[in-house]
């Protein structure tokens, strides 16, 4: 009962906050970041003099290195506390490379539905051209400019902590009434911050494991009932699922989107044909555990008897709909259409170690792999949005950081139908 309590406070102070500081940052965001940089000067300079008195007192440890620490962080605070304008203006400057970076990542994404005659080009265009605008003239010109960057991240705030109040309310209110509410729009943390959250539970996970031998504070369940449909999300130190991966776990199948080809991948492996693999659950999970060395983070979701129907017929929409057959290089040997090689390709060995098939993708905005687009989140949030579980990101790109932050906020909701969370490993296996 006190963690319920803790966490649904939790969640209502964390949309006060957002809120709060979004109306402050439209109304004046440089006096706000002013505000900001000021206390963080005096805190930085506290540490520092705390350091400097402890160590003089103690006269033990390095003293040395914790002086010249100390006289940086000082050093570091007046730059803060004389150089604010400075500081504001780079600010402007990486929020506009930023948004850069999203042009680019449209523009990309044009080229694909241009090349393959998916439709809603012309969209991704004028959303590539207008961020293109937009950066530009934060670049060029920040401090003239810096009012724009300012409404738009203290829209974005609000939005944000709009959203954790819903949350919160779903926390509190019957389940009858939050039942309404499934369907609402859900504003994601932005991508800059989800792409890293992979990493991040990767180094959490090991900590347990390392510290504790187990991850059983990070396993939980609301329900003595078993899950009808499993969300996966891959975590691994390097490799394809550096970034996470993403995939959907029912009737004891796994579906999984990806770039499984690999004589059609570009651009560093970010852009390939896009390919549904449909494999046994078990060992497939023993195989990306086993052979991949991931963690696997498994969310579980408890599903009405509507729900189950309309899951089956996304799903069977998915893989039977402008798709044709793709054959890993193993079965294309098997079938002897090619010469014996290696076949250490990753399709291939789903194919052995997995009883794995594969479609392939020949119409539509899935048909090509695109790592920070079209990518496998996109596929599972397609699957899930006939529950209204899907998850709409601001900047139009959902990565499995994005689906981890959403499931894990949606497990906490007491009234939620995220039932389950569990952590696989070879220590847990």
């Amino acid at each position: 009962m006190i963690q319920k309590k803790i966490e649904t406070y939790t969640f209502f102070a964390i949309s006060v906050f957002f809120i709060i500081i979004g109306i402050f940052t439209c109304i004046d965001g440089t006096a706000l970041m002013e505000l900001i940089l000021f206390l963080l000067s005096i805190g930085i300079s506290f540490r520092a003099i705390v350091q400097i008195i402890t160590i003089l007192r103690k006269r033990r440890g390095k003293i040395a290195t914790t002086l010249i620490e100390s006289g940086f962080q000082l050093l570091f605070a007046t730059f803060i506390q004389y150089q604010t304008p400075l500081i504001l203006k780079s600010i402007t400057i990486v929020f506009g490379l930023y948004i850069l970076i999203m042009s680019a990542l449209h523009f990309i994404n044009y080229v694909i539905y241009f090349r393959y005659h998916i439709r809603g080009s012309f969209r991704v265009l004028c959303e590539g051209i207008a961020t293109l605008i937009f950066a530009i003239l934060l670049i060029y010109k920040p401090t003239d400019n810096m009012k724009y960057a300012e409404i738009v991240i203290g829209i974005y705030m609000i939005f944000l902590g709009v959203s954790y109040f819903i949350d919160f309310i779903q926390m509190v209110l019957p389940t009858r009434i939050t039942n309404k509410m499934k369907e609402r729009i859900k504003i994601s943390l932005p991508l800059l911050f989800t792409v890293f959250i992979p990493q991040k539970l990767l180094f959490r996970i090991n900590e347990m494991l390392e510290v504790e031998h187990d991850t059983d504070d990070f396993n939980a369940s609301k329900s003595n009932s078993s899950p009808d449909i499993e969300v996966i999300i891959h975590l691994a130190k390097n490799g394809s699922a550096a970034m996470g991966h993403v995939e959907i776990a029912f009737e004891n199948k796994i579906y999984s989107y990806g770039n499984y080809n690999r004589h059609s991948r570009r651009l560093f492996d970010a852009i390939g044909d896009g390919i549904i693999c449909i494999a046994d659950k078990e060992k497939y999970i023993h195989y990306a555990i086993e052979s991949k060395n991931r963690y696997l983070v498994i969310f579980g979701l408890s599903l009405t008897a509507d729900q189950k129907r309309n899951v089956q017929k996304r799903i069977q929409d998915l893989i039977s709909v402008n798709t044709a057959d793709y054959y890993p290089d193993l079965q294309l040997y098997e079938m002897g259409k090619i010469p014996y090689g290696d076949f250490d390709d990753m399709s291939s060995d789903l194919y052995k170690l997995a009883n794995a098939k594969f479609k392939r993708i020949t119409r539509g905005k899935h048909k090509k792999f695109f790592v920070l687009k079209t990518n496998c989140a996109m596929v599972v949030d397609y699957i899930l949005g006939s529950l209204g579980k899907g998850v709409l990101a601001v900047n139009g790109i959902i990565t499995p950081g994005t689906y981890y932050d959403y499931l894990n906020k949606e497990f906490l909701i007491t009234s939620s139908n995220v039932i389950t969370r569990k952590v696989y490993t070879k220590e847990t296996l």
